[in-house]
């Protein structure tokens, strides 16, 4: 993917709350984790098949177009 898009993307921390993008900085967790799939040939599958296993909270395309991010 092109790395320069990413850096200007507004972002989640769905782990919790910090005072900046740091491990070092969290504070509280939130019980929420995120998965990343990437280089996913069939979106429509994977979504299906996740619907179906393990509901997941929410769920979005990646900005590649061919990725998924997945919360729990």
């Amino acid at each position: 993917g092109d790395k320069s898009i990413k850096s200007t993307l507004d972002y989640v921390t769905a782990a919790g709350t910090f005072t900046t993008r740091s491990n070092a900085n969290l504070i509280e967790r939130s019980g929420v984790f995120s998965i990343d799939f990437d280089h996913v040939t069939d979106l429509r599958v994977l979504k299906a098949d996740l619907i179906v296993k393990l509901t997941p909270a929410l769920f979005f395309d990646s900005p590649s177009g061919h990725g998924l991010k997945v919360f729990y």
